[in-house]
């Protein structure tokens, strides 16, 4: 549990530089999809850094390219979850609550608030499912496989 934790804060850490830096491209016009895509991957060599330092630090394991190659293996598999998560949430999950009061409301004043439209609202909410999502399967390949005792 202890190691989950640490691997949350590290995730945590890669989600904040995740979600800035698909904001700053979302909203600046680029197509949610490839925002993700870039966001990911910056945000996955940070996470991979911080889990070697921090979250993996007891089991005495140095950068190698097998290391980082599993890595990114995981990284792949979670970037598609990501994706597909993000998707369908964007497409129907939260449009299907758009027609409810409460969460229409919700997402125009959360728009109002961030100074962005609904749609930029609803990006955002399923970039963050996508992210939480992920993460799950991301702690289970990584701990078990990638950073696990030699």
């Amino acid at each position: 549990m202890k190691r989950f934790i640490k691997f949350c804060i590290a995730g945590t850490i890669g989600a904040i530089f995740n979600l800035l830096i698909f904001c700053v491209l979302n909203f600046s016009g680029v197509n949610y999809i490839i925002s993700s895509f870039f966001a990911f991957i910056i945000s996955a060599k940070i996470v991979y850094e911080i889990n070697l330092i921090y979250t993996f630090k007891d089991r005495n394991l140095h950068k190698s390219k097998k290391l980082w190659f599993k890595f990114i293996f995981f990284s792949t598999i979670t970037l598609g979850i990501n994706l597909l998560t993000l998707y369908l949430s964007k497409n129907y999950l939260f449009p299907s609550l758009n027609n409810c009061y409460f969460f229409k409301k919700s997402f125009e004043t959360a728009g109002f608030l961030l100074k962005i439209d609904n749609i930029k609202v609803i990006n955002l909410l399923s970039q963050c499912m996508g992210i939480g999502v992920a993460t799950i399967f991301n702690f289970f390949g990584n701990n078990f496989i990638t950073f696990k005792n030699k």
